[in-house]
């Protein structure tokens, strides 16, 4: 990433600029997911999505601190070893929670309140 400021830092702020945007899409698909969650009685997917919800914010928070200012300001960004690893273990807990066993009717129930929302009502059918 310095590098690429280095040699083209108008490249360098509209690549931020997209990463900012997708960050934003990100988490409001995950606001989204969880806000359907609430309505339901799936406790450990509202508990695994509440908690993906946070680890991502951190990150974003993160970022914008390490990177993104700098970048605004023209200073190459501030990370270590340290910070990849910090990813790399927030992004681990992130699929591993994937992983985390719902029970048969949590699932159920979020698919029918989700089907219900995006598809107007029909959340009752069988298919």
């Amino acid at each position: 990433m310095a590098s690429l400021q280095a040699s083209n830092e108008a490249d360098y702020i509209i690549l931020q600029f997209l990463k900012c945007i997708a960050y934003f899409f990100f988490i409001l698909l995950q606001c989204v997911h969880v806000g359907v969650l609430w309505t339901t009685k799936a406790e450990n997917m509202k508990i695994v999505a509440t908690g993906n919800l946070i680890l991502s914010l951190c990150i974003g928070f993160h970022y914008f601190i390490k990177v993104w200012s700098p970048a605004m300001h023209g200073h190459p960004p501030s990370t270590s070893q340290v910070s990849y690893l910090l990813y790399a273990t927030m992004f681990s807990a992130m699929a591993y929670s994937n992983y985390v066993k719902a029970d048969p009717g949590e699932r159920a129930q979020a698919s029918a309140v989700s089907s219900a929302i995006f598809m107007g009502g029909d959340g009752d059918k069988q298919y």
